[in-house]
């Protein structure tokens, strides 16, 4: 398969992981059932949050998915600059680390647990920052600069 050569947008990445949770709802995260040869199933729940989503995600996005995804495990982030990268992939859980989906653009078994890391703030007196996947607000925000300084510890 050839290497997706388009981004995504904050919208389009809160969306993957919307459908993510959809998929888990569904009983489906993580399944074998989602590496049968006919991708039917994958591409059937695909369409079927497409139908209650305000953002669509094209079948083709699963690739750009994929590989965004693998980068971000290596410390390439959408948005960010390489120190931000560097600081933002400290904060990833092993297992993302560990366990990445090949690029093939298919909705398979390893794929459906693999979203985008979300960032948000909650300080102690109680102010609150949800960035979700939208790295460029992310690393603007004066949250970043805690997160640095956590980073470095």
């Amino acid at each position: 398969m050839d290497t997706p050569s388009s981004k995504s947008t904050p919208e389009q990445r809160q969306a993957w992981n919307n459908f993510l949770r959809f998929v888990k709802e569904k009983g489906y995260s993580g399944s074998k059932d989602l590496d049968k040869k006919d991708q039917t199933l994958g591409l059937s729940l695909l369409e079927e949050f497409n139908a209650k989503s305000p953002i669509k995600l094209e079948k083709d996005f699963i690739s750009v998915a994929q590989k965004e995804i693998a980068d971000m495990a290596k410390g390439v982030f959408p948005d960010a600059d390489g120190d931000q990268a560097v600081v933002m992939r400290r904060f990833l859980p092993d297992t993302y680390l560990n366990t990445p989906s090949p690029v093939d653009g298919w909705f398979g078994s390893l794929t459906s647990k693999m979203a985008y890391p979300e960032f948000n703030y909650r300080s102690s007196s109680g102010h609150a920052e949800d960035f979700g996947a939208d790295y460029a607000k992310f690393v603007k925000a004066p949250a970043f600069d805690i997160y640095k300084n956590v980073a470095r510890l």
